[in-house]
């Protein structure tokens, strides 16, 4: 660590702690204190929502260092630098709830739900928990029958972290087995094939066919029946298991143990999906009458159309959804993050309707009749949030002045106005409003109500990014934060000041002492020292190898004028704001399963089994991962499978030696090398192979960038950082993450990426490393494996969705005995996809989706996301490979495999075809 010696005997040693080798020991590169055996930056605040130290850095506004980062007190939020009270709001039994709610009525607040204690329950829109009375028995044996999270069952909405059990998926809100998995009791299991009449189908994943039910556990009409039974339980005789009775759909009679169709003398009609239904008008589409509402069978919704019932998982983007406020049904998907409650989509209690999303609101506001709120909101004039709107209750009306008061005090109602009812044929709203479906004028997105009975556009913007004054629209001063001023709509620093390190601005200095922050255009560095990375480092003979070239353009910090615009262009001063500005909620978690080295037989079958199809993303679609090769031991025909499987191959050298102080020709006969052999070898195309690992996470500086910026590569995948969590960003500005001069850009490399690798956080604070193997031993469970994988991961899925890369060797896989290794990551992986918006892609394909990002409604028809069959310019794996064996210099025996011819002799650097002219 810092202080000490890091060379002996020519021999240098990895610095720790920040610290970088200088005359030989270990030097803080600029300067900064050391605490605790690190190099910290000078700039040890943080405000509440910011990253921290625990025992390093002083959290500001009143917030606490708590899991690294600066959190309020409960009960209060982070409004502008500071933690702030909020307003409790009352929240009834059933209903969703967080620390800035209060559950009523006898409830508490459990994960995110407001329940009633053991024994008792509530009636819907009741506010108390009543004693249950009702028990249930099957098989002679009391049961608790949970009615959420098995397979067939809407996602249990109360748990965040596993919607859905045995091992089924959450899709458009219901849990539906993956496509080579059928239900099995209340799991999913792997399918094995169907039996017809007569034949046992005892077996876990057969099922039944030819029309034919598995007798053990087929209920005839009447009888009583559950949802925890035998493995093929259902009710038979065409009837449907409602409110624990096996019940004869709408238009039948129980006759002799089979449902019979009435006949009727009177015309009867045929309705849709969703539609009310009766004796005389009768289910259409699959459905069927369920409390007089046409409802589909469960894993399955209405077409777009609403003329049939179509699986949830086929064919996603034409299956109707419907918008937060309107009125649901149990086989209804609820768009934008809502949840269908008592028969309504709401929106949890901390987020708003916003074009018919649920945005996250940062802080609780005041609001008149008409706006949207959400539940932590304090409507004004007597109005509530009703179906996420400030409305009257069903018993008041709008008074001329704006207020909702009772209708037996004033029955003369005041059409038109904001929180009113309406009527689209009979009672108009006001221009500036609009009537919705289940008949209330409310004003539309982008504008609030102002008191008067109407709408204005909003005074705040609602989606703040996470350093919201930073280019935050605004109408005057009191909007914008950090010390900044309203200039042309755009919150902006005033003159003579510029935004410093944490977003706030600061006044520009003529002269700084060392040790400061600083900036070439704000300040004049004193006593010798000079700018570096926007900290004043002293001028020492060992950093003259780091001095810049005068003839190249120096890199600049990322503009705040939005001259840097996707999809050529992205950076943000902090590295944390989400692309295009969007909010965390509306977009996909991006995980990315990235493994260095060679592919061979040893690793060969175990991928084969990570990636059969069985891991799938919420769009349907298996897994990817993506692959930096290098040659030696590599079976290029193995490699050239994982190609064929969709799966990204980039490039990690020729030698796997360290190149980090090799010169450009070495960088470019390693990695132009490699990548020939892979075109040659596995027939990989030119413009597939785009990107780079460097060996060992060794860092080339200028001589790897201008290698890539000339060879067409699109990114690099090398630096391990700490902090964040950081968006990737271009280079064509300087990157947002500390790094040291060697590894950091000095000029601009236009629309080249940089996919940073997060350290990843142990239980020891201290101990930070970038890939699964640096933290294995060799007694380590899996489960305790995949646990520090996961909380990792939501660091950034709990925070700006940043994408989580998951660093490993290939041969991480086979280090620990009995599977482990592999056991692990097979649980981490179940535990992300557990989320129905994270998907495990390829880096190319997240740098597409950062490009042009699309929000997560949509995601699942985003193109480069989506399904494809294999690619038909790839060549696939022979059935016969060759196995080509070279004895080398000093007597080394060297064999892989190709489909193809064995080349003349080894390949290697210089020769990387192995035609023998090297």
């Amino acid at each position: 660590g810092p202080g000490d010696p890091c060379e002996e005997n020519g021999i240098i040693t990895q610095c720790a702690g920040n610290s970088i080798c200088a005359n030989g020991y270990c030097t803080c590169p600029g300067g900064e204190p050391v605490i605790n055996g690190i190099c910290m930056s000078r700039d040890s605040q943080a405000g509440p929502d910011e990253p921290c130290q625990m025992g390093i850095t002083r959290c500001t506004g009143g917030s606490f260092c708590m899991h690294n980062l600066c959190i309020c007190p409960r009960g209060q939020v982070s409004f502008r630098g500071q933690c702030t009270p909020v307003l409790i709001a009352s929240v009834y039994p059933n209903q969703p709830c967080n620390f800035r709610s209060k559950c009523v009525g006898g409830s508490s607040c459990i994960e995110g739900m407001c329940r009633c204690p053991n024994g008792m329950s509530a009636l819907p829109n009741s506010p108390i928990c009543s004693i249950i009375i009702r028990k249930i028995y099957a098989y002679f044996y009391a049961i608790s029958v949970s009615l959420t999270g098995a397979p067939g069952q809407r996602c249990d909405t109360t748990n965040l972290r596993e919607p859905c059990r045995g091992d089924s998926l959450c899709v458009n809100d219901m849990c539906i087995c993956p496509s080579n998995r059928v239900v099995f009791g209340d799991k999913c299991v792997i399918f094995e094939g169907e039996v017809g009449p007569g034949y046992s189908c005892a077996q876990e994943g057969v099922i039944c066919g030819g029309g034919s039910t598995c007798n053990n556990g087929v209920f005839a009409p009447g009888a009583k029946c559950t949802s925890i039974c035998a493995s093929c339980a259902q009710c038979g005789g065409g009837s449907i298991c409602w409110d624990g009775y096996c019940r004869c759909p709408l238009g039948y009679n129980a006759v002799d143990t089979r449902c019979t169709p009435i006949i009727l003398t009177s015309v009867v009609i045929i309705v849709r999906p969703g539609d009310k239904c009766s004796a005389k008008a009768i289910c259409g589409g699959g459905s069927s009458c369920i409390i007089g509402r046409c409802v589909c069978s469960p894993g399955y919704v209405p077409n777009n159309e609403r003329d049939s019932c179509i699986n949830a998982l086929l064919n996603p983007s034409t299956v109707a959804g419907v918008n937060p406020g309107e009125e649901c049904t149990m086989s209804t998907a609820c768009n934008g993050g809502a949840t269908c409650i008592h028969n309504i989509c709401a929106c949890p209690a901390n987020s708003y309707i916003s074009n018919n999303i649920c945005v996250i609101r940062q802080f609780p506001k005041s609001l008149y009749l008409g706006s949207a709120c959400a539940l932590i909101d304090y409507c004004q004039r007597n109005s509530q949030c009703i179906r996420g709107y400030c409305i009257c209750n069903s018993d008041q009306v709008v008074d001329a002045n704006g207020y909702c008061i009772s209708k037996l005090s004033n029955p003369l109602e005041q059409r038109g106005m904001a929180g009113s009812r309406c009527e689209t044929a009979t009672y108009h709203c006001r221009s500036s409003l609009m009537c919705t479906s289940w008949g209330y004028c409310v004003c539309s997105n982008g504008y609030e109500g102002n008191g008067l009975g109407e709408c204005t556009p909003e005074t705040i913007p609602r989606m703040l990014p996470f350093h919201a004054h930073i280019e935050a629209k605004c109408n005057s001063n009191n909007e914008c934060t950090g010390h900044h001023v309203c200039i042309k709509g755009q919150c902006l620093c005033p003159q003579g000041s510029q935004e410093g390190p944490n977003g706030s601005c600061i006044t520009r200095r003529s002269l700084v002492p060392p040790g400061s922050w600083c900036d070439g255009s704000t300040a004049i560095c004193s006593g010798g020292s000079n700018c570096h990375q926007n900290n004043l480092e002293p001028t020492t003979e060992s950093y003259k190898r780091f001095t810049r070239d005068p003839s190249t353009t120096p890199i600049l910090n990322c503009p705040i004028d939005g001259s840097c615009r996707l999809p050529d262009c992205f950076c943000s001063r902090s590295g944390l704001e989400v692309p295009n500005g969007l909010h965390p909620i509306e977009i996909p978690q991006i995980v990315l399963l990235t493994f260095s080295g060679p592919v061979h037989s040893l690793t060969i079958n175990i991928f084969k089994s990570l990636f059969n199809g069985r891991f799938r993303n919420p769009n349907g679609c298996p897994i990817k991962g993506t692959f930096f090769v290098s040659h030696e031991w590599n079976n290029y025909d193995q490699t050239q499978w994982l190609l064929s499987q969709g799966h990204e191959i980039g490039v990690n050298s020729i030698t796997g030696d360290n190149l980090r102080n090799e010169s450009l020709r070495r960088w470019h006969d390693e990695m132009i090398g490699m990548r020939e052999a892979l075109q040659h070898f596995s027939y990989a195309s030119f413009d597939e192979i785009v990107g780079i690992r460097a060996p060992y996470f060794q860092f080339g500086g200028e001589n790897q960038f201008n290698m890539m910026e000339a060879s067409g590569f699109l990114y690099d995948n090398s630096m391990k950082i700490n902090g964040g969590p950081f968006w990737p960003q271009t280079m064509d500005y300087s990157l947002a993450w500390n790094c040291t001069e060697y590894d950091c850009p000095r000029k601009p490399y236009r629309g080249l990426w940089a996919i940073p690798i997060h350290q990843l956080i142990t239980d020891n604070p201290r101990v930070k490393i970038g890939m699964i193997d640096e933290i294995i031993q060799i007694f380590d469970s899996p489960e305790k494996i995949a646990d520090v994988l996961y909380k990792n991961f939501l660091r950034s899925y709990n925070y700006n969705k940043a994408p989580f890369v998951v660093a490993m060797e290939s041969k991480f896989l086979t280090s620990l005995t009995y599977d482990r290794a592999l056991i692990a990551l097979e649980i981490f992986i179940t535990k992300v996809l557990n989320n129905s918006d994270t998907y495990i892609v390829t880096a190319s394909q997240a740098i597409k989706w950062i490009e042009t990002p699309v929000r997560l409604l949509k995601v699942h028809s985003f193109s480069p996301w989506t399904c494809k069959l294999l690619s038909n310019h790839h060549i696939l794996p022979c059935e016969n490979p060759s196995t080509c064996s070279f004895v080398c210099e000093k007597g080394e025996a060297h064999v892989f495999s190709i489909c193809g011819s064995c080349p003349r002799v080894y390949p290697k650097l210089g020769d990387p075809l192995g035609v023998g002219n090297a």
